[in-house]
C-alpha cells in the first residue's frame, strides 16, 4: 500500500516537472528579441583573444535586450533608444552569442 501512494506521488511529480518544462521552453521561444534587432560578432586578434558581440536597434521604437552567451555568463538587459547599439566581450575564442533576448 505505501508504495503505491509513492508511486502515484512520483508520477505526480514527473508529470508537474514534464509540464513546467514545456511551459518554460514556450516562454524562451517567445522571449526572442524582434528580427529588427541586428546582431555583429566578431574576435580580436592581440592577445589576449576576445570574443564580441554589438546588439544595434533598427526598430521604430526602443526595445530592452540582452545577450546569450555560449560558453560564457549571458549580459544584462539594456535598452536600446531606436538606431542606438550596445556592445560587449567575453575572453577567448570558445564563446559567441547564440541568441538575442528581448527582456
Amino acid at each position: 500500500m505505501r508504495l503505491k501512494k509513492r508511486l502515484a506521488s512520483g508520477a505526480a511529480i514527473l508529470t508537474l516537472t514534464a509540464t513546467s518544462g514545456i511551459l518554460s521552453a514556450a516562454s524562451a521561444a517567445a522571449a526572442t528579441a524582434p528580427s529588427c534587432v541586428g546582431l555583429s560578432q566578431w574576435e580580436s586578434t592581440q592577445f589576449p583573444v576576445r570574443s564580441y558581440a554589438s546588439v544595434q536597434n533598427f526598430c521604430s521604437g526602443g526595445k530592452r535586450v540582452r545577450l546569450i552567451w555560449a560558453w560564457a555568463g549571458d549580459g544584462e538587459c539594456h535598452y536600446l533608444s531606436p538606431g542606438a547599439y550596445y556592445k560587449e566581450s567575453r575572453l577567448g575564442r570558445a564563446p559567441y552569442v547564440s541568441e538575442v533576448r528581448a527582456c
